[in-house]
């Protein structure tokens, strides 16, 4: 597979319907403030550490095997910085993605306007020493896959959101979304249409959200398209104020793979969906969704 490398456009459409204004509505004017959030994704989980001396285990420890996420807020402005290992044991080879933009939201009558400018890297960031400290921590092997060579690159992108339908006197909504993303290398471009659903549980305290959409890659690239396909695109997550300003965020999400051989289920499909459990940790984050993190 032949790389392209070709100027860069990365651009994000995103019509988000309904994600600002019912989330937490006690601490949604926190967000014109200082925000952080941290985020810790994974692809395996054992449940104990005798299930991983066995090999039983849910995801495939394979492609994406983990991400994080890290995201600054500043009244308008959005810094995200994301990094993502990735290993492949079928084709033995591995490399760690690194993001960095930088985004400043614009409100365009009932839509709001988020461009956003970065760079993508790929090379050795860690990734092998992160994944092998976490299996011994579980019992798991350790995964010996050598690196493959590394660059760099840039993006461009845009962000359009909006709100649909929200219920007089509820604090649930619908939303949709539309992604279109043109990348240089190292990830391929790609177009994201996506329906969700956000509602709080608990008053200020509990918050759900769900989506469901589909994930269509407009180009290959080479070594990340050997392991991943267009397909459905699901997330479930739940938001808890902890103590005032002070969030936690749990979920799953799924999207489809391929030439993912470690899967103790999967192994023998032409292609599987891969499970994402992630946790994050914020500060001041009232108004942000799973789409911030759902991004790698």
């Amino acid at each position: 597979m032949k790389k392209k490398k070709c100027a860069v456009v990365l651009l994000v459409v995103n019509l988000a319907l309904g994600g600002l204004n019912a989330q937490f509505s006690e601490g949604a004017e926190e967000n014109d403030q200082f925000g952080l959030a941290f985020a810790i994704i994974n692809d395996n989980y054992t449940g104990s550490v005798e299930r991983g001396q066995q090999g039983y285990y849910i995801g495939p420890d394979d492609f994406i095997t983990a991400a994080f996420l890290l995201r600054f807020y500043w009244r308008n402005w959005r810094i995200a910085i994301t990094e993502n290992v990735l290993t492949s044991r079928h084709f033995n080879y591995r490399y760690d993605l690194l993001f960095a933009a930088l985004a400043r939201e614009y409100r365009w009558g009932e839509l709001i306007l988020l461009p956003e400018v970065g760079l993508v890297t790929k090379g050795r960031y860690r990734g092998a020493d992160i994944q092998n400290w976490f299996h011994q921590l579980r019992a798991i092997p350790d995964v010996s896959i050598p690196y493959s060579s590394g660059g760099i690159g840039g993006f461009l992108a845009l962000t359009v959101e909006g709100e649909l339908f929200q219920q007089v006197g509820s604090t649930s909504y619908f939303y949709a979304a539309l992604e279109l993303r043109l990348v240089t290398d190292y990830a391929p471009s790609r177009i994201v249409p996506v329906m969700g659903c956000q509602t709080e549980i608990w008053r200020n305290r509990i918050q759900f959200e769900s989506l469901l959409g589909w994930r269509y890659l407009l180009n290959e690239i080479d070594q990340y398209s050997e392991l991943v396909e267009s397909g459905i695109l699901g997330a479930v997550s739940v938001k808890v104020r902890l103590y005032k300003k002070i969030y936690f965020d749990f979920g799953l999400s799924v999207y489809p793979a391929r030439n993912l051989e470690n899967d103790p289920l999967y192994a023998n499909k032409a292609h599987n969906y891969i499970p994402q459990i992630w946790s994050v940790f914020s500060w001041n984050t009232a108004g942000r969704g799973l789409r911030n993190y759902i991004d790698y």
